[in-house]
């Protein structure tokens, strides 16, 4: 796997490194929490460590949000944030789902 260099998501209050994949299709994002983020804190005091959440790369942010709203899905976000790699991004609650905090992004 290849490595990308550190990234500090500052709307997020982390630092990112990701893994690719051969292909490029696949990657893992190593995330480090920065300052204060009680976020991420409060999961590594919690579980130690593990999988923080799944990512899922899709076309249309604001549709995927609308049509999450009306299908009444949790959201963390309901406007979209910037993140890795100047992505837009929200998040799916784990209240919504099994249990799994889902990451939406878009390319800009």
């Amino acid at each position: 796997m290849k490595s990308s260099k550190k990234e500090t998501v500052t709307s997020e209050l982390v630092d990112v490194v990701k893994l690719y994949s051969q292909n490029g299709d696949t990657q893992i994002e190593i995330v480090e929490p920065i300052e204060n983020n009680n976020t991420i804190n409060k999961f590594v005091s919690k579980k130690n460590q593990g999988i923080h959440h799944i990512a899922l790369t899709i076309d249309n942010i604001e549709n995927a949000i609308s049509f999450l709203k009306y299908k009444k899905i949790s959201l963390v976000y309901d406007e979209p944030k910037i993140g890795s790699d100047n992505k837009l991004i929200t998040f799916i609650h784990p209240k919504s789902s099994p249990g799994v905090l889902i990451e939406l992004c878009q390319k800009q």
